[in-house]
């Protein structure tokens, strides 16, 4: 009777082992598939994130190209628009600054001498040669001065509201108290031009080079001088309030007391 007691403990206790052996066999089963079914996703995640990167190196290279091509369809606008300034017939500008009252002097040098106040508004003037022309206080006011080369042209305190100046040459000319109120200067050259206390409000100035020019006290407010040159440029009291300063350049400008900046 005891024999066959023993028997059965040892039996049972054999069975025991045995289920606790193949339920442990069956969990590390389940934790070898989980650990598989991590290693998947992770991989899984692996890949999408190179695919993602990837995704914003494309999106990076397409807006470098777009730009690139918006810049190439803005210039081809810029030279298209001047061929046709080119291809315009001349004009006798001449005859049309006599008749008005102007004399063309040769005394110290050569330049044209309109009197102040002397009515130039809406006069077709593109491409007129206007070296050193004594223009103060002469109305110019609508004027189509497109092409034309006032370099050194003392127009302090003239009229030149919306006037046309495309591709002017002003570089060194005196504006001082000018109204270029909602004139046109698009790419012109106002390199080192006195342009102190001058009004240019709402004066469109885009790719116009006013590098190491005096604009202290001019008033600015509303201009558009996207993509301007303005390198060494004197702004002191200037006004800005408004003005489109996007793209442009400002290095070494002076803006102590500029007003209107952000």
């Amino acid at each position: 009777m005891r024999t066959t007691l023993g028997t059965l403990a040892l039996v049972m206790v054999v069975a025991v082992a045995v289920g606790c052996s193949a339920d442990t066999s069956g969990l590390e089963a389940d934790l070898a598939d989980a650990y598989s079914a991590r290693v998947d996703a992770e991989t899984e995640l692996d890949l999408l994130q190179e695919d993602l990167d990837q995704t914003k190196v494309d999106l990076d290279d397409s807006q470098t190209e777009l730009d690139d091509a918006l810049s190439q369809v803005e210039e081809l606008s810029r030279l298209l628009e001047l061929t046709q300034l080119l291809e315009l017939p001349t004009y006798p500008y001449e005859k049309r600054l006599l008749d008005a009252g102007c004399s063309f002097l040769t005394e110290p040098s050569l330049h044209w001498d309109c009197p102040a106040a002397t009515d130039l508004s809406g006069m077709n003037l593109i491409g007129a040669h206007l070296v050193g022309a004594n223009l103060a206080g002469v109305d110019l006011s609508g004027a189509d001065l497109r092409l034309a080369t006032l370099a050194n042209a003392d127009l302090r305190d003239a009229n030149l509201g919306e006037a046309k100046l495309h591709n002017a040459n002003l570089t060194y000319a005196n504006l001082s108290d000018a109204d270029l109120s909602d004139a046109d200067l698009f790419d012109a050259d106002l390199t080192d031009a006195n342009l102190g206390e001058a009004k240019l409000h709402n004066a469109n100035l885009t790719y116009a080079n006013l590098t190491d020019a005096d604009l202290s006290d001019a008033d600015l407010s509303d201009a558009d001088l996207s993509g301007a040159y303005l390198s060494g440029a004197y702004l002191s009291g200037a006004n800005l309030t408004g003005a489109n300063l996007t793209d442009a350049n400002l290095t070494d400008a002076y803006l102590n007391g500029a007003i209107g900046l952000d």
